[in-house]
């Protein structure tokens, strides 16, 4: 939720804003500055398709938001032209570069990620609130990207959202779990248990090397591996 809370805020900030940052040249439409984002940046959705099969959901979210935050670094150092009719193909290269990075990335992984951790009875809900997140993040993207733009310009709401993608990539370090499919069919294979232990087995098995005999025990309240009996 925390991940993808942070990145709507930069992706609605950013996308929504897009002809404020590119705006057409006189007598074009703004449409033609969205529609050649959009498809320079559309292969990177393909893109993960078949990387989501070679590199974990993590390894994707963190790497992506990791391009996106250099993009945004770069268009704070060297955006000549932003939010002008001259801007450099330079900065507009590196805008469609960062966007494809954020449809490879966390564009799948924010809504993929939640669909696939949580216990099967309670997902519909886990994820409902994952994407809530995501949705207060987008609110205040949009709202905040104008406001930042009237007090410290273009060019310092590049050099914001580098810092939102920066701490997205941090929160993914931190809170994100490294999971396989043979994790996932574990905690599916527990949905015998009740649903409170079902859910600490699987926060056990997610964020713990522990195996499954020892983490099936501790959520039965059982000793844990090394505990001395009394």
């Amino acid at each position: 939720a925390g991940s993808w809370f942070l990145y709507d805020i930069v992706t609605y900030g950013a996308n929504m804003f897009s002809t404020t940052l590119f705006p057409p040249p006189e007598g074009e439409s703004p449409a033609s500055v969205v529609l050649l984002i959009g498809l320079i940046s559309f292969p990177g959705a393909l893109v993960a398709i078949p990387i989501a099969n070679s590199i974990s959901m993590k390894n994707l979210q963190v790497l992506s938001l990791s391009v996106m935050a250099f993009c945004f670094f770069i268009l704070e150092r060297a955006g000549s032209g932003l939010g002008t009719s001259n801007t450099s193909a330079r900065s507009i290269i590196t805008f469609a570069l960062m966007s494809t990075a954020d449809c490879c990335g966390p564009s799948v992984t924010t809504y993929t990620v939640p669909g696939q951790i949580f216990p099967t009875r309670i997902r519909a809900t886990a994820h409902g609130i994952s994407a809530a997140a995501g949705k207060v993040g987008a609110v205040v993207g949009t709202f905040a990207f104008p406001i930042l733009h009237d007090s410290i310009g273009i060019r310092g709401v590049m050099g914001f959202m580098a810092m939102v993608c920066a701490t997205t990539v941090l929160w993914t370090m931190l809170f994100t779990p490294e999971y396989s499919v043979p994790i996932v069919r574990e905690i599916e294979r527990r949905n015998n248990l009740p649903i409170q232990q079902q859910c600490v087995f699987a926060e056990r098995l997610l964020y713990s090397k522990a195996d499954c005999r020892e983490v099936e025990a501790i959520a039965a309240g059982g000793p844990r591996r090394g505990d001395r009996s009394e």
